[in-house]
């Protein structure tokens, strides 16, 4: 077994932020092939470790990161905190990427995206660096995606829980709430905003980031499930779609194709997955370093 060494460091985004973030090295050869995770909404670095610790052990760098504002980079206290979503992709994936950059520019650079994580490459400035992509539950937010049983629901969540909750608190309390990580009030809101738009993502600007879907041309493996609330069918199909100069692999899943009960919106970084999904992944990865 090859033995993987991780590593606690801080890389700084483009505009000098510091992110905490996590290094898992199988080898100190500055070529061996990079992957970036891209954390979901709200989710903390360490719920990929598993999935991390398991690509090192086949000969990947691999590195987790957490975005402004959630887990180790965030501040004392998220009131006041200057931060929007976009940022995450413009502002702090761009940071991994030139940090990937200056340190190892002879590895190729691979993206796994989860949820949030597989919109942000397209509105990351050096995203053309990538080799291929990996996204995971990957969707667009607009309500009108969702199944009619479902629409009450999303449309609560983007027209009233986190515009009230933002103006009370300062931020939006989704611990209090029971649902996941805080998020600093900007993030938030400009979530929402997307959600209730037809153009998602693309709502705020939509020319230059309209651009950044359109050109991006490497392969993606796109991953979605059928029993997930918040990738349903419709919504991983819109945002796989706005990749239209993507050499696009769709891989639409059902619980039953690995006889468990359920996959949802988390499963697939469970290690339980290791010899079906994570293998399968891995597959694909090997084939383009």
């Amino acid at each position: 077994m090859i033995e993987v060494l991780d590593r606690h460091i801080q890389i700084p985004a483009s505009d000098g932020f510091l992110l905490a973030a996590t290094v898992l090295e199988p080898s100190k050869d500055p070529s061996i092939p990079m992957v970036i995770i891209n954390s979901a909404t709200a989710v903390k670095r360490g719920y990929y470790l598993r999935f991390a610790q398991f690509l090192a052990q086949e000969g990947f760098r691999v590195v987790t990161f957490d975005y402004r504002g959630v887990g180790g980079s965030r501040p004392p206290s998220l009131k006041g905190f200057e931060a929007k979503m976009q940022h995450w992709a413009e502002k702090d994936t761009e940071g991994v990427f030139r940090w990937h950059e200056e340190n190892f520019p002879s590895s190729p650079l691979f993206l796994v995206g989860h949820s949030f994580g597989g919109q942000a490459m397209a509105l990351t400035p050096s995203r053309h660096r990538l080799r291929g992509a990996l996204t995971v539950a990957a969707q667009s937010g607009y309500w009108r995606h969702w199944p009619a049983v479902s629409v009450p629901k999303v449309l609560f969540f983007w027209y009233v829980l986190i515009p009230i909750t933002c103006r009370l608190w300062g931020y939006f309390p989704a611990k209090r709430l029971g649902i996941s990580e805080d998020l600093p009030a900007g993030v938030a809101l400009q979530w929402a905003r997307w959600g209730r738009h037809p153009d998602y993502i693309r709502r705020d600007e939509v020319e230059a980031w309209q651009e950044g879907f359109e050109d991006f041309d490497r392969p993606i493996l796109a991953y979605s499930f059928s029993d997930d609330f918040f990738a349903p069918p419709r919504a991983a199909s819109s945002i796989q779609a706005c990749y239209s100069g993507a050499t696009m692999t769709s891989r639409p899943r059902r619980p039953e194709d690995y006889g468990v009960a359920a996959i949802g919106h988390w499963g697939f970084f469970r290690e339980k997955f290791r010899d079906s999904l994570w293998t399968e992944s891995l597959t694909w990865l090997r084939s383009l370093a």
